[in-house]
């Protein structure tokens, strides 16, 4: 993955986690001690992310210490571990690499439980 491929999977999973907190970016911003302008800079990936940056962020975003981090190093493995794929529909979602590696898990994690759903009812 390129840097410009990690910076975008934390860009997701930074907006997932917004919205799952039920929280605007100016919210955030003034948790995190980061003004708006230093927030839309990272998010938009024109900043680079210096260790106190990244602890504002998870101070923000209500991660835990190194939780930026780890996303950042994990996304830089070059071979990504392919989930189990369980059936056809699994195997063309994963094969949508414009999503993202995270995007993807989550639209086979709703699949699933959609199959759950349908053969619990």
């Amino acid at each position: 993955m390129t840097h410009e491929d990690v910076r975008a999977q934390l860009t997701e999973a930074m907006e997932r986690r917004r919205v799952e907190l039920g929280l605007t970016w100016r919210q955030i911003a003034a948790k995190s001690g980061l003004s708006i302008e230093a927030l839309r800079s990272v998010r938009k990936e024109r900043r680079e992310i210096t260790p106190p940056t990244r602890r504002a962020l998870e101070i923000g975003l209500e991660w835990p210490r190194g939780h930026v981090t780890a996303i950042l190093e994990s996304k830089l493995a070059s071979d990504e571990a392919e989930p189990e794929l369980r059936d056809d529909v699994e195997r063309q979602l994963w094969a949508i690499k414009e999503l993202g590696r995270d995007k993807r898990l989550d639209w086979i994690r709703l699949y699933r439980q959609q199959l759950a759903q349908e053969d619990a009812g």
